[in-house]
């Protein structure tokens, strides 16, 4: 095997780094376009107001934190309106 082409650890991690850059920004745009959306949270979390709405995916997207900690439990749905972003995570207002 030839080690002629092999790309040095240093660069490898460079292009990496400047990847997972791109891939947060690229995250926050898309979860910046839903402010204003109304989306259906499905409850995960109760302690922390938290669960999923349609378009996200467990394990793969973000998740969406409900504003006002009303109490919801563990599978209720609650429509909200997105408010915010944090990274790749909604911030919405139950409605």
């Amino acid at each position: 095997m030839s080690h002629e082409n092999k790309i040095e650890a240093e660069v490898i991690g460079e292009r990496v780094a400047e990847l997972s850059t791109l891939s947060e920004e690229l995250m926050f745009q898309r979860a910046s376009a839903r402010i204003g959306e109304r989306v259906r949270v499905l409850i995960e979390d109760s302690e922390g107001q938290e669960g999923r709405s349609d378009h996200q995916g467990p394990e793969v997207d973000g998740t969406t934190s409900l504003l006002g900690g009303r109490g919801y439990k563990v599978g209720e749905y609650v429509d909200a309106v997105v408010a915010d972003v944090a990274g790749a995570d909604l911030v919405a207002q139950p409605v």
